[in-house]
């Protein structure tokens, strides 16, 4: 069985660490489950800690970019 991978970062996640996250259809926006009203559920994906605080705190979007820029700067060392 191939390893979950985490949705924000692609990272193999450890099955006892997982944290799982339910995205809204309507606004895209990840959240703990059971918050996202059942018909607007596009369903539960798997991250880790770190990224789902993220994800939680500041939207999707917000951690792609971050993560985008911190990929940036490590090239341009």
């Amino acid at each position: 069985m191939e390893p979950l991978l985490c949705e924000q970062c692609r990272k193999p996640l450890d099955d006892k660490k997982v944290v799982w996250l339910e995205l809204n259809r309507d606004t895209l926006i990840y959240d703990r489950p059971g918050i996202v009203p059942p018909e607007l559920s596009q369903g539960e994906f798997p991250f880790g800690a770190a990224c789902a605080r993220r994800v939680v705190s500041f939207g999707f979007d917000q951690a792609r970019r971050d993560r985008a820029e911190r990929q940036l700067k490590r090239k341009s060392r």
